[in-house]
């Protein structure tokens, strides 16, 4: 058993802590803190959870959203991570999805066990970066390279703008696996909850008069034709690079709203495969 996520890019989460604090424009409406709201806790103040070890009871493999609800490099959870670093050594039959806002603090010969123990990269181990926007792409990833690893992915999402991804998807050597873009998945996803102007759906009007088929009251919700301009860009060039691309949704003003087709089909591809 796991814990299951509806997150569609992974199959499970594990939050070694929750809480966190917003450090870029992709938090301004963060899910994880209207979650605090709703179960009564205070964002701000980053937790260790009771059930530390979960996934090391979970037999079957799963890929992990590892802290979904608080970021892995989050300064409050410093003491703990060295901990948390061994859960994730010892339960190597899982993927474990790191994903971070913060690469600015890791030092990796200070941080990264296989850094400073002088190994290869965790095998097991995907480390992604979260920009939604050119500016914060162009400042993540960079330093998300520099720790060594496996595999690597990008989460846009809440997408803010149109993103160029051409620098980085040139091949290079790193990892087992040479000559490889420099990312291995793109997820791309909308704003949800937040105001209409993030969104990439608009709201369209049912007209039940003229459509006596319509399965819905007052509003349904499609793509802006720029936040389509937007999203096939970044799958066309996800496409001539060989990189996974991963439409998680359109947002709105819940997750699903708009649901997640893009040109007839949904692109659900994992970051750890």
């Amino acid at each position: 058993m796991g814990k299951v996520t509806k997150i569609s890019w992974a199959t499970s989460s594990h939050n070694f802590w929750y809480g966190c604090q917003k450090v870029s424009p992709e938090c301004a409406y963060c899910y994880a803190e209207r979650w605090a709201k709703r179960t009564g806790r205070d964002f701000a103040n980053v937790t260790r959870v009771k059930d530390f070890t979960a996934p090391l009871r979970w037999p079957e493999p799963k890929v992990i959203f590892t802290c979904s609800l608080s970021d892995f490099f989050v300064k409050e959870a410093d003491a703990w991570r060295e901990e948390a670093w061994e859960v994730i050594r010892k339960a190597y039959w899982h993927t474990w999805l790191i994903l971070s806002k913060r690469w600015s603090r890791v030092i990796p010969e200070a941080d990264i066990p296989w850094v400073k123990e002088k190994t290869a990269p965790w095998p097991h181990v995907v480390l992604g970066a979260s920009a939604g926007n050119q500016r914060m792409l162009d400042w993540q990833l960079p330093l998300m390279h520099r720790v060594p690893a496996a595999r690597y992915f990008l989460s846009a999402e809440p997408l803010l703008g149109p993103i160029d991804l051409s620098k980085w998807m040139d091949a290079c050597a790193y990892g087992h696996r040479p000559e490889r873009a420099k990312v291995d998945c793109v997820i791309v996803g909308g704003e949800s909850g937040g105001p209409e102007y993030r969104r990439l759906v608009r709201p369209h009007e049912c007209a039940a008069a003229l459509r006596r088929d319509c399965l819905f009251d007052g509003h349904k919700w499609e793509p802006k034709p720029t936040a389509l301009q937007w999203v096939r860009s970044i799958r066309d060039q996800c496409a001539d690079a060989g990189v996974t691309f991963h439409l998680k949704q359109w947002g709105g003003p819940k997750p699903d709203s708009g649901g997640a087709m893009l040109d007839g089909r949904e692109w659900r591809q994992f970051p750890g495969k």
